[in-house]
């Protein structure tokens, strides 16, 4: 006779869902996108202030001291407390100005770092295809495979949304939001973090295929922490700019105007 053995192990089956895997990394694409815009609006917000150190408030000095100087022309002192006002203004606005250069240049370093973490992890993928497809010639399912796989396609989606296509061979194909061509079967193209053509200080995204280069419009890149910075770059980050030199230029051009209209002492 034969003594019993228990339990014998034939296989393990994997229980997925490709729908609720896609819905998880896109949302998490989306959360990723807005996590950091948000931690650069935090840091945007702190070189505007709005209390005492703030423009508003150098503004405000500067009308006080013309005021002051309106009630007493020849008052020397008067004029002096003017043209500190006016100095005090200048250097924020410089050291504001100053800032929000510092901020794009920290922005555009990282966008750099996270373009070069995604290339590693799209090569990665395309690896992984190979071995899969390899196994799953011998007909093998290879769980673990699959599972890196997955988790690597998750960690790619929390810096730039990408959709995914499965082959009959085991093989995926990645795909960014605008349908170009990530991974496909075990090769990966390569994206490209550059300085924007019209404006250095700024980075734009690009796809290398091969010996070709082809441009990314940010705007339609979807989710991800790469595209929350590019946004926040391209939106937040030019509008202040914008608004800080709006303010600059009325404030002086207004004085200066003004000041035609004057008499010296």
């Amino acid at each position: 006779g034969y003594f019993g053995r228990g339990v014998t192990v034939q296989t393990v089956q994997r229980a997925s869902n490709i729908f609720l895997t896609q819905q998880a990394a896109s949302t998490a694409s989306v959360s990723a996108a807005d996590a950091n815009r948000r931690d650069l609006l935090a840091q945007l917000d702190k070189v505007f202030g709005t209390n005492a150190g703030g423009l508003g408030s150098a503004v405000t000095h500067i009308f006080n001291a013309w005021a002051d100087l309106s009630a007493a022309p020849a008052d020397l002192s008067a004029r002096q407390s003017v043209l500190a006002d006016l100095q005090s203004f200048a250097t924020l606005a410089n050291t504001q100005s100053d800032q929000l250069t510092a901020l794009q240049s920290s922005v555009g370093q990282n966008i750099s770092n996270s373009v070069s973490d995604l290339n590693q992890m799209l090569a990665a993928v395309a690896a992984l295809n190979q071995r899969i497809v390899d196994v799953h010639g011998n007909g093998q399912t290879p769980n673990d495979l699959l599972d890196q796989r997955d988790e690597l396609v998750s960690r790619i989606s929390q810096s730039l949304e990408v959709t995914t296509v499965s082959a009959s061979d085991g093989s995926i194909g990645v795909f960014a939001v605008g349908g170009q061509n990530l991974v496909l079967g075990n090769q990966s193209n390569t994206l490209v973090a550059s300085p924007d053509r019209y404006d250095p200080t700024r980075t734009d995204l690009s796809l290398k295929i091969g010996n070709a280069q082809a441009m990314l419009d940010w705007s339609k890149l979807g989710g991800g922490s790469i595209t929350g910075a590019l946004r926040f770059q391209n939106e937040d980050l030019a509008v202040a700019r914008d608004r800080l030199g709006q303010l600059v230029g009325a404030v002086a051009g207004t004085l200066n105007r003004q000041q035609t209209f004057g008499l010296d002492l």
